[in-house]
């Protein structure tokens, strides 16, 4: 049985975000332990990392204008729960590409603009509660009178409980 399905979707959405928040704190402590700066990689690769970090915020700023699935409740938590993995997902584009820059710059800063253009764009897809509140806006303005939050705390139903959040 998963193991957040005795709880709602919102904790589970935040637990989930607090780890990939963390992760690239940890890829960097593991980064400082190599010594990779023999210089010989190629000197553009960091427009690469930053190319990508600003591709990265434009997909979530597109992304965080979508509408919402507002057809049920069910459908509501699906379709933000959608958009808040592929908000992640090209969140951590820019973290790994700046990662994969280190191992050919020999810079450790290449690391970091990486890193922090994935934590700016993870900070664009934080479940909190300003998010919520916005996409409520987004949900009344399409006409429909569904509860975003309430949807997202209301626990799992018994035919859901084998789902993944």
């Amino acid at each position: 049985m998963n193991r957040f399905a005795s709880g709602n979707a919102l904790a589970a959405l935040q637990g989930i975000y607090a780890f990939f928040v963390g992760a690239p704190f940890l890829y960097l402590y593991g980064l400082t332990f190599l010594d990779n700066t023999d210089g010989s990689g190629p000197d553009w690769f960091p427009i690469v990392v930053g190319a990508v970090g600003v591709w990265a915020l434009a997909v979530i700023l597109w992304v965080r204008r979508r509408p919402l699935d507002t057809t049920s409740l069910k459908a509501l938590v699906a379709s933000y729960r959608g958009m808040f993995y592929l908000g992640i997902g090209v969140a951590e584009v820019p973290v790994l590409v700046g990662f994969a820059g280190f191992f050919l710059t020999g810079e450790l800063w290449t690391y970091l603009l990486g890193m922090t253009l994935g934590l700016l764009a993870l900070v664009l897809v934080a479940p909190t509660r300003a998010d919520i509140e916005r996409r409520q806006q987004q949900i009344a303005a399409q006409g429909s009178s569904l509860s975003l939050l309430e949807a997202l705390m209301a626990p799992p139903s018994r035919d859901s409980r084998d789902e993944a959040f």
